[in-house]
């Protein structure tokens, strides 16, 4: 049996018509090569950053007049220097989700490569919602120095910097060594001095003294021995004389070196606020705050 095919059928488009590419779900590929991987992804996740190496990708992976095909394949991918594979794949996380329902992504680790990618180049919206959502998460005052020093976030800067001054234990190696990280040996010396002044003052601390101990009961009265006790000890008649009692109290704990590093701060004691860091640490953070005015009005 022979069929015919209707040519007037509505679901059948006309002979000489050709099909158009839709403007939102035809997309368009661009391969990157970081350090010896090889990445594809639509050209439309990249094509709204407006910053460096990004802002002219979409035109420099189309052909030209001179038959450039960068990016179209890969054997000629667009390489990105001074890029980590594992924090380019990261970020791809973030702007290319590629599950429908995907799992929210609360690794520290995760988000910090996206801060400091998003960071370098410029992606101020990614860069938003890695702030926003390592908030979120538990950071210690070192993490806070390193990140707010590192990426550029000013508030993380002061709470970490608050946090070192108010906190009761004593400062630690560890914690010196967060402080000092990315600075220069002068200017990170410069900020221990500021901060151990903070730990020493009233405000900021009050190192444990003789005040600080607890009130002594007053020492009993000495027994004073008879003066015929050795004489009725050779007969037996009395008991050795109790020995008379220390009048020195227990010895104190020892009081502050005058760096507040060996020294527990007393719980309930303190003046500092924000305003006060801002202020000790001022060069600092105005750099910082400074980059985050930048960043934010050149996207």
């Amino acid at each position: 049996m022979l069929y015919t095919v209707d040519n007037d059928s509505p679901s059948s488009p006309p002979p000489s018509s050709k099909p158009i590419r839709n403007d939102t779900f035809y997309l368009d590929s661009i391969t990157f090569q970081v350090e010896d991987e090889l990445f594809k992804i639509p050209v439309r996740f990249i094509s709204s950053f407006k910053t460096e190496p990004f802002q002219t990708l979409a035109t420099r992976s189309l052909p030209s007049g001179d038959n450039s095909t960068e990016g179209l394949s890969d054997e000629d991918p667009i390489i990105l220097p001074d890029t980590s594979k594992v924090d380019f794949q990261r970020l791809l996380q973030v702007i290319c989700p590629l599950d429908f329902e995907p799992e929210p992504i609360t690794s520290l680790d995760v988000w910090s490569s996206v801060l400091k990618l998003s960071t370098q180049w410029g992606f101020f919206r990614v860069r938003t919602l890695a702030i926003k959502t390592i908030n979120t998460l538990d950071l210690s005052n070192g993490d806070l120095i390193r990140f707010g020093r590192e990426y550029k976030v000013s508030d993380w800067l002061v709470k970490g910097y608050f946090g070192f001054a108010t906190q009761v234990d004593p400062l630690s190696l560890t914690d010196v060594k967060d402080i000092l990280r990315g600075l220069e040996i002068d200017e990170g010396l410069d900020q221990i001095v500021k901060l151990a002044g903070l730990r020493e003052k009233d405000q900021g601390e009050k190192p444990l003294s003789y005040i600080d101990l607890p009130p002594q009961p007053p020492s009993p009265k000495p027994m004073l021995d008879d003066p015929f006790s050795s004489i009725k000890r050779m007969k037996g008649k009395v008991k050795q004389p109790m020995p008379l009692p220390s009048r020195c109290p227990t010895p104190p704990p020892p009081v502050s070196s005058g760096f507040g590093f060996g020294v527990p701060r007393a719980k309930g004691i303190g003046g500092l606020n924000m305003d006060s860091i801002r202020t000790m640490f001022k060069s600092e953070v105005d750099e910082v705050v400074m980059f985050e005015k930048y960043l934010s009005t050149e996207i």
